[in-house]
């Protein structure tokens, strides 16, 4: 039927909102419009009154399209076809689907497959944080309230304090006794200076990353060697000297000088190992970081808005974590972590906004639960 733009005043939004989500009707967002206006402008003409298509004839079938049982939006062709490649349908059978949708004959979706796209939708493997944003705004708001709903349904399992007080009592609290940031933002310090990141850090204490990129003078090399020699150090028998005839034991310690002083700028390139200037190697940045610490040449603390309690006055406890590290899962989800007596225990920095599609959805994303 045709709603008039009277018809649609009178209605509440919730009932304005529930026409446009059946009509694919959205804001930018991907929220059903309450705009009677628009609906009225972009919903589907009706059919005249006087048509009576030859149901035996095909060229003259036309399914009803404004009837929600068997509406089929064609904005979301595909993230129909995505459901279904993830559920197990092959490419083709996904693709006669989204054409069948597409001409409106949407009745050939079996009743649990649309339930399955409805209610159980699954989320592709292997998105970055971006992507699995991108991919929650091409969902309309049933779609994405369906996800919030397996989100919720999840939360309950989780074990949550609403008084952080719970976990460590005031009086731990005043002796200093408090959760550790593993996962968040921290800040790094060596010798007074702070730094935002700890490979900036590192590479002031005397660590280098083994795949870097080099510039000197707003010119890359592919070498440290090579971005040495361009600032004027010159190597002889395994020793390097710069300019001015001090001498450096080593590559690495020659180009912590020359980072050290601006003549080259160090950029590592991920994954990467890390040397020091006494030639020990590391797997990777957190290796290397917790060398630096023990030796006490750099200080790891929390910044200043991560200290326990976090702002949000509810925290949960995350007894299980996928593989990933505790700084991977903040990376990914904005959950600040923290570690006490052997627990991990996540919570929020913040307020004002969505947690569910800023935290929960990226979490549970990691976790393997909106993906399998």
């Amino acid at each position: 039927m045709m709603y008039t733009l009277t018809d649609l005043q009178n209605m509440t939004a919730a009932d304005r909102a529930k026409i446009a989500a059946r009509y694919g009707i959205l804001t930018p967002s991907g929220k059903p419009s309450t705009s009677a206006a628009r609906i009225h402008a972009e919903q589907p003409a009706a059919a005249p009154e006087t048509a009576a298509p030859e149901i035996d004839t095909p060229e003259t079938a036309a399914a009803e399209i404004d009837t929600p049982e068997t509406a089929a939006p064609t904005a979301h062709m595909e993230v129909i076809r995505i459901y279904l490649t993830v559920n197990g349908a092959t490419a083709a059978d996904a693709e006669n689907i989204r054409r069948a949708a597409e001409t409106a004959a949407a009745p050939i979706l079996h009743p649990d497959t649309r339930a399955r796209m409805d209610r159980r939708i699954l989320i592709p493997e292997g998105l970055t944080a971006a992507q699995l944003t991108g991919f929650m705004n091409l969902l309309d708001y049933q779609q994405r309230s369906a996800i919030v709903d397996r989100c919720r349904d999840l939360i309950n399992g989780l074990t949550s304090h609403s008084n952080p007080a719970a976990i460590v009592t005031p009086e731990d609290m005043e002796n200093g006794e408090t959760p550790e940031l593993v996962g968040g933002t921290f800040r790094y310090e060596y010798e007074g200076e702070s730094y935002e990141t700890a490979p900036d850090a590192l590479m002031m204490a005397g660590f280098m990353p083994t795949a870097a990129t080099y510039t000197h003078n707003g010119q890359t090399y592919p070498t440290a060697a090579a971005a040495l020699t361009a600032a004027g150090f010159t190597l002889e028998d395994g020793q390097w000297e710069d300019m001015n005839q001090d001498a450096y034991t080593g590559e690495v310690h020659a180009l912590t000088a020359a980072h050290r002083t601006g003549v080259v700028t160090v950029s590592p390139l991920t994954p990467t190992e890390w040397i020091d200037e006494d030639g020990e190697t590391y797997p990777d940045e957190t290796a290397a970081l917790d060398a630096a610490q023990t030796w006490g040449n750099v200080e790891r603390t929390p910044a200043d808005d991560q200290q326990y309690p976090p702002m949000w006055g509810t925290v949960w406890e995350l007894r299980y974590m996928n593989g990933h590290t505790p700084q991977e899962i903040a990376d990914f989800t904005g959950f600040t972590v923290y570690q006490w007596e052997g627990t991990y225990i996540i919570g929020v920095n913040g307020g004002g906004y969505d947690f569910y599609e800023a935290h929960w959805v990226p979490l549970f994303y990691m976790l393997g639960s909106l993906s399998n």
